[in-house]
């Protein structure tokens, strides 16, 4: 984007002369701070979207006194709990960050703090309230983290970018940016082809973002050199997480007794690590594949081991997941509309509780689904092509969820007259998000009030 102050300082005569001094205004503020102040205010040029006192303190050394000053200034505003700067008074800290001899040096600490942040919050993105947490603190860093990445890219710092891609792989998933997600980590893996644990952390996030996708070759073909060098490096978790894409590309692929094979294998190591967390993940995958070989009622007490261990693990992640394949395999096929219309409330609730876009998108599948269960064609359109409009923007197509949802259309379509589907669907496409929720939300309650 061409910079703001430039354009305001020599820009047409008949500009406001507000603009026309507005650069002028700043370098005279700036003139009139301390050499720290000044420093400090070059410095946090650095920062993207802002950051937490503890970034800055850790990236530019600062004392609080100084970051109070400029706050007393107006020269940074506060926000809850981050520090950021007007987009003009940072384009004008910038050039006086880039005048610096200092500037490379604290790029460096910059991207090195937010790899370090990604690092921290990769171990705990699925784990229960920490994980709301964390995902919550990335999401307000989105900006710094592309800046770190970068940085990384442009200095051609190969292993540290490997490893922020593939850190942040929950975080681009959790957050419907998947198209973002496999852009970088297919970049990284591109540009540095040495067999180490970054690598390995990256081949699993283009694997599991590629499913994410819908493109299952891809993620095949990375599953299989991930799990190549995870044996290598002797990473047992890193193999069994290999093992689990893999359960589930055989499951796509109608190989189930392979699947069995691999999602028990899996399992085994996360028992034997004590990663109670990654082999709930692993369950609902269990739980499927015994579905689909005919087990079903071995399934239906797999998922609702799923739904109790994620309460007592606080993993609403997997509570959501686990609480609508209930729907989706028992109670809607059974019938009970009012059944799969409490699962699916309470599956939709936690999600929207989360923010996660992915996890709301299905539960708005499921509804949809549910609604049709009730012969409410019209409404099951609408709230499905709010979900599918998202999905497509997210670029979000695993295999059984559009299977799913082609289901569900079959079914519309069947019930309702061409001319007043146009309208159902027109009425989807101009909602938000969050209004389709609510009339989702609305709708399962009238229908469990109706029993």
């Amino acid at each position: 984007l061409a910079r703001r102050l430039p354009l305001l300082t020599g820009g047409a005569r008949d500009l406001p002369e507000r603009q026309r001094t507005l650069r002028a205004t700043i370098e005279w503020s700036f003139e009139l701070l301390t050499p720290d102040e000044q420093e400090l205010f070059a410095h946090l040029a650095v920062f993207r979207g802002g950051a937490t006192l503890d970034a800055i303190e850790d990236v530019t050394g600062a004392f609080l006194d100084t970051v109070q000053s400029l706050v007393d200034k107006s020269l940074l505003r506060r926000n809850d709990d981050r520090l950021w700067m007007l987009e003009t008074i940072r384009e004008y800290a910038t050039e006086r960050l880039d005048d610096r001899a200092a500037a490379a040096d604290l790029q460096r600490r910059h991207a090195d703090f937010f790899l370090a942040l990604a690092d921290k919050a990769d171990r705990y993105l699925h784990m229960g309230a920490q994980g709301v947490e964390w995902l919550r603190t990335l999401t307000s860093e989105h900006d710094n983290l592309r800046a770190a990445l970068e940085w990384f890219d442009a200095t051609s710092d190969t292993q540290a970018m490997l490893r922020l891609a593939g850190a942040l792989e929950d975080f681009f998933d959790l957050r419907g940016q998947v198209t973002e997600g496999r852009r970088w980590t297919e970049h990284a893996l591109a540009a540095d082809p040495r067999r180490t644990p970054g690598r390995a952390r990256a081949l699993r996030a283009a694997m599991n973002l590629a499913g994410v996708a819908g493109d299952l070759e891809a993620s095949a073909r990375w599953g299989r050199e991930a799990l190549e060098l995870a044996t290598e490096l002797h990473d047992e978790r890193g193999v069994a997480v290999c093992g689990q894409q893999m359960a589930y590309l055989a499951a796509e692929a109608g190989d189930w007794v392979r699947a069995r094979e691999l999602i028990e294998r899996s399992r085994e190591s996360y028992r034997r690590l004590g990663a109670a967390h990654d082999d709930l993940h692993a369950i609902r995958l269990a739980a499927w594949i015994s579905y689909e070989l005919g087990e079903k009622e071995h399934a239906r007490r797999l998922y609702e081991e799923a739904v109790s261990t994620s309460r007592a693990l606080d993993n609403k992640y997997n509570e959501t997941y686990a609480l609508g394949a209930l729907a989706t395999f028992y109670a809607i096929p059974e019938g009970n509309a009012a059944e799969a219309g409490r699962l699916v409330r309470q599956s939709l609730e936690i999600a929207r509780e989360l923010g996660d876009a992915h996890l709301i998108t299905l539960a708005l599948s499921r509804a949809a689904d549910v609604l049709c269960l009730a012969r409410l064609d019209a409404d099951a359109a609408t709230v499905l092509t709010r979900a599918q409009k998202v999905r497509d923007e997210l670029d979000l197509h695993e295999v059984w969820i559009d299977k799913m949802n082609d289901r569900t259309w079959g079914r519309i379509r069947e019930r309702v007259d061409p001319s007043t589907l146009t309208d159902v669907v027109a009425h989807g496409h101009a909602m938000t998000v969050d209004d389709s929720v609510d009339l989702a939300l609305d709708l399962l309650d009238d229908l469990l009030r109706a029993g």
